[in-house]
């Protein structure tokens, strides 16, 4: 009972410290953004994430959760299985623009298992032309990552993952002879651990979650077209917790919150453009959580805050719902979204809708689908 009740208040203590935060950010002053490689890395890969506002790390696994957050592969109950993922990106620009992902495991006995896969974002076609209107000819950025994982399960409610990514950057600058090819590589680690217990909260049996997950560590990234300048990677800090409710009709509610922060240094756009002159990756992680120019404040403001909500309806039919705030300095926006997702045996689809407009955040106005299979143990 004094579990329950320790985890109950845990929970209420970072329900309503999102919403404090939400608050307090929402009213400040936009600032200038974090500037970072391949920042598409941060972007969740399944519907079912996207449609509950990008949270939803610590709620229960499921195979959307391989791309972005493996530690919990391991509780999965299926031996092995797959998840596809498609997005059509900034559609009322460009036709062409899409993120895609895939992700599979397998299961190494009933404790660990391993997991594959690659997360691909074209940014279209795009034909160049000079002052004259003289065809350059045609050029299609685009950007990749392959990763493989392990996560290992102690019990059932304990685990922790490792995904190892190789990411590649193929991007163009233009001068007056034309374009120029910018290709940058590099390699970056997650860690994550996940928990979980159960327990009763007002009559009904309940699971409280927690996350911790650190993205994208990894050196920095150089293009080959100036090699002396050095992108540091999107490291993040995710923190999650969730709590799953279900009754005795089996139909479950879940509530999640997430928080994180970039460990990259905030004041790297003020440092001379080599890389000598740039502070390590593992010097960058310590400082940012003390370099920002706004001091307490400005630190706050690199909070990105997530909170979503799932009605379950025995295992097959969900609606989902969530809002996202990402502080002007993260880059990325801010955004509600609304969701659903059917599951029928070893089928699984799921549907998000990123409501708002790309002024507020590049995914404004996107939809994401995904498609699940799974074989049972």
């Amino acid at each position: 009972m004094l579990m329950c009740r320790s985890l109950i208040f845990t929970f209420l203590l970072l329900a309503g410290f999102c919403g404090s935060l939400m608050a307090q950010l929402t009213g400040q002053a936009k600032g200038q953004p974090i500037e970072v490689a391949v920042p598409f890395l941060l972007i969740s890969a399944d519907g079912k994430t996207a449609s509950m506002g990008e949270a939803g790390s610590a709620l229960p696994p499921t195979e959307g959760s391989l791309g972005i957050f493996n530690s919990k592969t391991a509780l999965l109950d299926a031996k092995t299985g797959f998840v596809v993922s498609y997005t059509p990106w900034l559609k009322s620009l460009v036709s062409d623009r899409k993120l895609m992902n895939a992700n599979g495991f397998y299961m190494i006995g009933n404790h660990t298992a391993l997991s594959a896969g690659l997360a691909y974002l074209s940014y279209g076609d795009f034909d160049l032309v000079d002052d004259q209107r003289i065809s350059g000819g045609g050029i299609n950025p685009a950007e990749y990552a392959v990763n493989i994982g392990v996560s290992k399960a102690f019990g059932e409610s304990f685990t922790i993952g490792t995904n190892l990514k190789y990411i590649n950057s193929t991007l163009y600058t233009t001068n007056g002879a034309g374009a120029q090819l910018q290709s940058g590589r590099g390699f970056a680690v997650d860690v994550s651990y996940f928990n979980r217990a159960d327990l009763t909260v007002f009559g009904l049996s309940s699971i409280f979650s927690h996350s911790v997950n650190i993205m994208n560590i990894g050196p920095k990234m150089a293009y080959f077209y100036n090699s002396d300048r050095r992108y540091f990677l999107p490291t993040v800090l995710k923190l999650g917790t969730s709590l799953s409710l279900r009754d005795e009709r089996d139909q479950s509610f879940n509530i999640a919150f997430d928080v994180s922060k970039p460990l990259v240094p905030a004041r790297q756009n003020t440092y001379p453009g080599t890389d000598a002159s740039q502070p390590s990756v593992l010097e960058g992680m310590l400082q940012s959580f003390s370099d920002s120019p706004g001091g307490f404040k400005g630190e706050m403001k690199e909070l990105a805050v997530s909170i979503g909500a799932e009605y379950l309806y025995q295992g097959k039919l969900a609606f989902r719902t969530g809002y996202n705030f990402n502080s002007p300095i993260r880059g990325l926006g801010h955004f509600a979204s609304l969701g659903a997702g059917f599951k029928h045996k070893s089928l699984s689809i799921d549907l998000s809708y990123i409501i708002g407009s790309i002024q507020n955040s590049f995914l404004g106005n996107s939809m994401r689908l995904s498609f699940g299979y799974s074989l049972p143990k």
